[in-house]
């Protein structure tokens, strides 16, 4: 459609796409999706999103289930942690000023996550938190640091009984 509304029109696009599986035991089947795009403009496109399944149903994982109720605020302190040591901010550094784009400075994790055999997996894609420049960020949280807020009979219990 694009080569006939214009003519001459010499740039290429791409769109790649890869399925990969990050984590499959306990019942639990993390994969990740990855995409390399680019259309045309200033840079590419970059994405990693991922999901958490039950291998018996299909269904999607939420946060919800692998807590105990009431686990936001230590899930995104500990988060915040390892945010920090990925991006090498120092604990008392303004987010908002390091060039991060975090709701009135403060941290939050998404739910872009994988179970993984050494901990939870959080993924930022480039543009979700920061500038294009910075890139994406991965961290992950190891089970250890999360043992407290684990549902202690939920899918996670494995990792910390």
């Amino acid at each position: 459609k694009a080569a006939k509304q214009m003519p001459g029109y010499t740039q290429q696009w791409t769109d790649e796409r890869k399925t990969s599986v990050v984590y499959n035991n306990n019942g639990i089947l993390s994969l990740s999706f990855w995409e390399f795009i680019f259309t045309g403009g200033a840079h590419p496109g970059t994405f990693d999103n991922y999901s958490c399944l039950d291998v018996k149903t299909a269904k999607q994982i939420p946060l919800e289930e692998l807590f105990i109720p009431g686990y936001e605020a230590e899930l995104n302190r500990i988060g915040e942690k390892e945010f920090r040591k990925a991006r090498n901010l120092t604990e008392s550094e303004d987010l908002n000023n390091a060039g991060f784009w975090f709701q009135q400075g403060q941290f939050k994790l998404n739910n872009n996550f994988a179970v993984t055999a050494d901990g939870l997996l959080f993924f930022f894609n480039a543009y979700e938190v920061a500038p294009y420049v910075f890139g994406s960020t991965k961290i992950i949280i190891p089970y250890a640091e999360l043992k407290n807020i684990i549902n202690k009979t939920g899918r996670l219990s494995v990792f910390v009984n």
